[in-house]
């Protein structure tokens, strides 16, 4: 976890402003990639962006890596208020760059903008939560594992009922109705949206980071409206995996334990365990 590598508070009061500038002046030393999107020629904005060295090694890229775990978890952490907060990560691996559509059309199909699935059973059908959602997160490197990411705040008497609708909802069949819905919103997506300038160099070097040699959106384009209920099954299949981690916030004596044990393993962690913020 990167909140294991934050600086403690004891280092943050023995911070002094001096120090602090070297670090800021000594980042220009590192080998870095900088990118530019605007009137200037290349010739001159290498005048102004070549600063500093620029020979230091800054080390490895942090890589995202999810917990393993042999059977559905979860990470309970004892907290007096009156709602839960829902965390759930489902690690699946370190998937191909041709799986991406599907990723995207299943995110869409589950809390896409035609009117969020998650959204309506778990809210509006049956009152369960304040707010839920979920998506799939590729790697942003190529080695790097993907995850379906979900989230959902409830009252904390309702917090069972909650994630079990919430599991059973990401875990149903798919439909060829909605899933026509969500590659419809995919479709007015890619027409009708435009990548800002400023917003550019950041699209781009994601895709370096992913290691495309071009725009990869007429594939991804492409790829999702390929895709029908008997392509698209087996990757949503890949939610009802043991692996799933799930974090909740709440208070132990308004949050039934007992019946979240019936739905995974459960472990109870303290504050302290979580940051290095105290250290």
């Amino acid at each position: 976890s990167p909140y294991h590598v934050e600086p403690s508070n004891r280092q943050l009061r023995l911070a002094r402003p001096k120090a602090l500038a070297g670090l800021v002046r000594g980042l220009l030393d590192y080998r870095r990639r900088t990118y530019y999107f605007g009137p200037r020629t290349d010739a001159a904005a290498l005048d102004v962006l070549a600063l500093g060295r620029g020979t230091r090694d800054p080390g490895p890229a942090f890589v995202t890596e999810y917990r393993a775990v042999a059977r559905p978890t979860i990470y309970f952490l004892h907290k007096d208020v009156a709602k839960a907060a829902i965390r759930l990560a489902i690690p699946q691996g370190v998937l191909t760059p041709e799986q991406q559509p599907a990723a995207l059309a299943l995110t869409e199909y589950l809390d896409g903008n035609m009117g969020s699935l998650l959204f309506l059973e778990l809210r509006e059908t049956r009152g369960l939560v304040y707010t839920c959602g979920g998506y799939e997160r590729p790697g942003r490197r190529r080695d790097e594992p993907w995850a379906f990411l979900g989230h959902a705040e409830t009252q904390a008497d309702k917090t069972v009922d909650g994630v079990r609708t919430y599991l059973e909802v990401i875990g149903r069949p798919l439909t060829a109705g909605r899933l026509a819905a969500a590659k419809e919103s995919w479709e007015q997506t890619y027409r009708g949206t435009r990548v800002d300038p400023r917003q550019v160099p950041e699209w781009i070097r994601g895709w370096d980071d992913r290691g495309e040699t071009s725009d990869p959106r007429p594939q991804l384009r492409a790829g999702i409206a390929a895709l029908d209920v008997a392509r698209l099954q087996p990757f949503a299949a890949t939610l009802g995996s043991p692996s799933l981690v799930m974090a909740i916030v709440g208070d132990r004596e308004r949050v039934d334990l007992a019946g979240l044990r019936e739905l995974a393993e459960v472990i109870e962690v303290k504050a302290g365990e979580l940051t290095s913020f105290g250290r």
